[in-house]
């Protein structure tokens, strides 16, 4: 008889470490948390504040560490010790803490020897004495996505930021900025990449300094970024944005602003391999490119503003010696999670790379395009990508309003409307207004209005403009405002309401109130006299035979007002507008 035994695979469970307070040591700590755990757990926070470690933390099992954001929990080597390691073979991930404040030899923020993820991570103030200040990735995988590596250091060497070697290192979406390392022996304040293998992404590389590479540095790997924009970065030799003496490959990004003796943006030498695609170089102290023995490739729709790169930008679309465009302002939140540079307008990186019958908007290899921008806005907003990281997008519907404007006009006035919709990017399905463009509008009624066109266009993109107007009484005279009379007389000032054709609008229900003088000569204002009791509680008084169908009359005392000219404020019932005429006193 045979007798088989099934066995099913037991689940395996992983459990939820709780931290509960900001202490180094002890019950509810990260440290006990980190000890306590087993392989697969995950280690949460119900506090906020700092953790001040007095020694490294070891992650030395595969363990998830998920904080509660890098604003409000950070974790600190009190600048006496490293904060992170991560041994070989563990995968570990962390995410929403700030490490910062760290001090080793190398680095001093984290040291990763296995496959380590940092999402929604800042990594700042950290030191190292020799190289790696924020984070040293030896023989590890290191994925850095939406962080930020900030105002590290190394006094050697390599790496102010980040010390990528005989590794992997993928950055997206992060932001490598303010960064140093020697600037008498070291290479990149930002990332250094020594016979390894980094890819930058949708990042920002910017404000950091060296003595080479200010911004990267790689030797021995390949380097590859992609719609980023490295600006600002300053090497006191070579390289400011990027040195490269090995494969670098560039994909619409933005090099602007850099700066360095030889070659303030791009420095590739060693007979490197330089391939740099619908890219910009601009603004570089030092040229934009300093090639020395480099094997260089362009892969057309470049644009540099000098001519330090003509060798090699012969390709279709490429443009030398030509001002790029850039938003003056520089380095700005533009959307996205990292600081672009914008394109203007008028930049003639816009709508520079065409999509057909080509589509040169592709990747090196020809088959993948790049669907987005360095923030995540599709290409392209119009009939061609952009160059660089940026893709401008022009406001999709666009609505003139010339008429009516925000003014006053007059009752039953007739003024034709105009005002049109433009879309750059769809066809316009809809624009409308309250009446058809070149109709009058409504001034048939008194009181503020308002004029509001709506648009929609084939894409399903909706518009709204608004334009606020009044319309108000116009005051026809039925006395000589020029004529003046002595102080002391009486005047009787005589007019009526009307429309803008001059038809009598007034009626005897309608009040209407002076309220004040202002004299128009000189300062002097002062309350309504009215001449005997003609005009009680100083309202006009109507009356049916004045004007074409009424009108009304206020006697006015000029007792005690001196020589000049002055105008007699006054208010219409069911109309909020100040009136005023004026008269002359001699």
């Amino acid at each position: 008889m045979v007798v088989v035994a099934l066995f099913s695979a037991l689940p395996v469970f992983s459990n939820t470490i709780i931290v509960t307070n900001t202490s180094d040591t002890g019950p509810g700590s990260l440290r006990d948390a980190i000890a306590s755990a087993s392989a697969g757990d995950s280690i949460n926070f119900a506090v906020t504040g700092t953790i001040t470690l007095s020694a490294t933390l070891v992650l030395d099992k595969n363990v998830t560490i998920t904080g509660p954001g890098a604003s409000i929990l950070a974790i600190s080597g009190n600048n006496s010790v490293r904060v992170f390691v991560i041994y070989d073979g563990v995968t570990a991930t962390i995410s929403g803490i700030t490490i910062k404040s760290g001090s080793d030899r190398y680095g001093a923020g984290v040291t990763n020897s296995g496959t380590l993820t940092l999402t929604n991570c800042t990594i700042s103030d950290n030191h190292a004495s020799i190289w790696g200040g924020g984070i040293y990735n030896i023989f590890g995988t290191l994925t850095l996505a939406n962080s930020t590596v900030s105002g590290n250091s190394s006094s050697l060497y390599y790496g102010g930021g980040i010390f990528n070697q005989q590794a992997t290192l993928m950055v997206t979406n992060s932001s490598i900025s303010g960064n140093s390392t020697s600037s008498t022996e070291g290479g990149g304040g930002g990332i250094a990449n020594y016979l390894a293998t980094l890819t930058v992404a949708n990042s920002t590389v910017s404000g950091n300094s060296a003595l080479s590479g200010g911004g990267l540095y790689s030797y021995g790997g390949p380097l590859v970024v992609t719609n980023s924009t490295v600006a600002g970065n300053f090497a006191t030799w070579a390289g400011g944005g990027t040195l490269s003496l090995t494969a670098l490959t560039m994909i619409n990004d933005t090099l602007s602003g850099n700066s360095a003796l030889y070659g303030g943006g791009v420095f590739n030498d060693n007979k490197g391999m330089l391939t740099v695609k619908n890219t910009i170089l601009a603004i570089s102290t030092g040229g934009n490119c300093y090639l020395a023995s480099a094997v260089p490739t362009s892969g057309g729709h470049n644009l540099s503003d000098d001519n330090t790169c003509t060798s090699f930008l012969t390709a279709t679309g490429d443009l030398n010696g030509t001002p790029p465009g850039l938003d003056p302002a520089g380095l700005q939140n533009n959307g996205g999670s990292t600081q672009t540079i914008a394109l203007l307008s008028t930049s003639p990186a816009v709508d520079a790379i065409p999509i057909s019958p080509t589509n040169y908007c592709m990747l090196t290899d020809g088959i993948t395009p790049v669907a987005t921008d360095q923030r995540g806005v599709t290409r392209p907003q119009g009939p061609a990508c952009d160059i660089g990281a940026f893709e401008l997008q022009p406001p999709p519907l666009v609505i003139h309003i010339t008429s009516p404007v925000n003014a006053t006009y007059l009752i039953n006035q007739l003024v034709a409307s105009n005002y049109s919709c433009s879309d750059s990017v769809a066809l316009v399905s809809s624009c409308a207004g309250p009446v058809a463009s070149g109709a009058d509008f409504d001034t048939a009624s008194l009181g503020t209005k308002n004029f509001t066109v709506n648009a929609t266009d084939s894409a399903g993109n909706k518009a709204s403009v608004t334009v606020p107007y009044r319309v108000i009484y116009k005051v026809c005279l039925l006395y000589d405002p020029t004529k003046a009379v002595n102080s002391g007389n009486t005047i009787p000032i005589k007019l009526y309401l009307c429309d803008a054709t001059n038809a009598d609008v007034s009626s005897l229900t309608m009040v209407v109130h002076a309220v004040g003088i202002q004299q128009l000569s000189g300062a002097i204002t002062g309350p309504v006299q009215d001449s005997g009791n003609a005009n009680p509680d100083n309202d006009f008084r109507y009356d049916p035979t004045l004007g074409p169908t009424g009108g009304y009359i206020f006697n006015f005392s000029t007792k005690g007002l001196p020589t000049g000219t002055y105008e007699l404020q006054f208010t219409a019932s069911g109309d909020p507008a100040l009136y005023a005429v004026s008269f002359q006193v001699k």
